[in-house]
């Protein structure tokens, strides 16, 4: 687990108007993104799309 971001893939800050969030600075970070609930909210759509033409 990464120290600097807590596992998290980066850093949250707060510039007093809005959040901002940058990527993990540390080279040795091991944050793994996990996109497979994207993937599959992509497939449906697509899906969706093609009984609906």
């Amino acid at each position: 687990m990464c120290k600097t971001c807590n596992n998290t893939g980066g850093l949250s800050i707060d510039n007093g108007y809005y959040l901002e969030f940058r990527p993990c600075p540390d080279s040795h970070c091991d944050f793994v993104r996990d996109d497979s609930d994207l993937e599959r909210l992509k497939a449906r759509l697509e899906q969706s799309m093609r009984e609906s033409a």
